[in-house]
């Protein structure tokens, strides 16, 4: 039996617009799961710094990677990098220490927004860059966004002058926030911070891995007080990026001792919240910013993580229906570019892995979606537990 819905465009929280619109014009391989065709293609670039997005091959061969024009790889997480010799001689002149340190995964976690910050400097941003990518995330349903890391004063200009600047809020990791002039500072939603990293290298700081690892806290307890100090001085809101539960907690820990006025704060991931910590957060006011896509890392990390633990991934059931998160107050969802877009929002809300991470239609349209169908609407039909004629229908001035 069909069902035709009709919702609105969607609101993307936490996305990476600089670094994904500086990488419009960069060879993408993420869907191309052939290691020898990506290896081919990549040897078509021309002799000069090239950047490729969507690295997914943990296994390469090292003899393969020196064979290729000057490159910086990208894995498809963002949390890993790969530079060739060739590559390494130009970038040296840029960043040195990313390129001696590029192999230590605990040195790119806890430079991680300098990295993401750097690569789209190197690349270069335009304003039709930025055109270009917000009208692909229009065809793909989005109609704003949050960009989780500003690049630097000439990219809070670019965005805050160009045409798409109330569509776009800017958030800064406190370094870049440091840098930017008065004037572009007033213009930055909140500070970004990160606390652990990703499973792809075992750095998101949570107890399930096969290995028995338990990932990496990139903040000793008295950083992250001195870091959450400033914020709270600088009456920011602070979006803070963990992945697994040990971070949460040590956030935690650190807000129950003290008493910083900080305005508003967002846990970004929090794929491993357990009902404890969530209790906690939902008891200090911290919202939950979570990625329904992440639901797929279930599937996508099976043999890296328990399989106790892959079920424990994104437990929005137990977040909505035992502590009482409520999409749409403090609970919201987003992309962070992986991939953007409603086709893979609605699929992984309402048909992901495990029965843990279901969300209903209304719970995902008011978490992910703006009020107004006025800017336009998405439209779809759902036929035996699958999608079909899909259409975004724009209509924006």
């Amino acid at each position: 039996m069909e069902h035709k819905y009709e919702i609105p465009l969607l609101y993307d929280r936490h996305n990476h617009v600089g670094f994904y619109a500086a990488l419009t014009n960069c060879l993408d391989v993420r869907h191309d799961k052939d290691y020898d065709n990506v290896i081919k293609t990549i040897k078509k670039l021309p002799n000069k710094m090239n950047l490729v997005m969507g690295w997914t091959f943990l296994d390469y061969n090292n003899e393969d990677i020196e064979s290729l024009p000057p490159v910086l790889i990208c894995d498809q997480m963002l949390h890993s990098f790969i530079i060739n010799k060739k590559g390494k001689e130009i970038l040296i002149k840029e960043n040195a220490a990313f390129v001696e340190n590029v192999d230590n995964s605990e040195w790119i976690e806890k430079k991680l927004p300098s990295i993401l910050t750097l690569i789209p400097r190197i690349q270069g941003i335009t304003e039709q860059d930025m055109v270009e990518f917000f009208y692909k995330l229009e065809e793909n349903g989005i109609y704003s966004t949050d960009d989780m890391l500003a690049i630097d004063n000439e990219y809070v200009a670019l965005v805050k002058n160009g045409k798409f600047a109330n569509r776009c809020r800017l958030w800064a990791d406190h370094e870049t926030y440091n840098n930017l002039s008065p004037e572009n500072k007033k213009k930055i939603a909140g500070i970004k911070i990160f606390l652990d990293g990703a499973l792809g290298p075992e750095t998101a700081a949570t107890r399930g891995y096969v290995s028995g690892k338990n990932g990496l806290l990139l903040y000793s307890d008295d950083e992250l007080q001195q870091v959450l100090t400033f914020i709270s001085n600088e009456r920011l809101p602070v979006a803070i990026h963990s992945v697994g539960e040990r971070g949460i907690e040590q956030l935690l820990n650190i807000l129950e001792s003290s008493s910083l006025p900080i305005p508003y704060i967002r846990v970004e991931h929090a794929m491993f919240i357990t009902e404890d910590i969530a209790r906690r957060c939902k008891k200090a006011n911290i919202i939950l910013s979570m990625q329904p896509n992440f639901s797929f890392d279930s599937l996508l990390f099976k043999g890296k993580l328990t399989d106790e633990h892959l079920e424990q991934n994104n437990p929005f059931r137990m977040l909505i229906d035992k502590v009482g998160y409520a999409p749409g107050e403090d609970m919201f969802f987003s992309s962070d570019g992986m991939p953007y877009g409603v086709k893979a929002a609605l699929e992984s809300s309402l048909f992901p892995p495990f029965s843990g991470q279901i969300l209903t239609l209304d719970e995902m349209v008011k978490g992910y979606c703006i009020e107004d169908k006025s800017k336009g609407t998405i439209q779809f039909n759902i036929e035996n537990n699958k999608f079909c004629d899909l259409m975004v229908q724009i209509s924006i001035g």
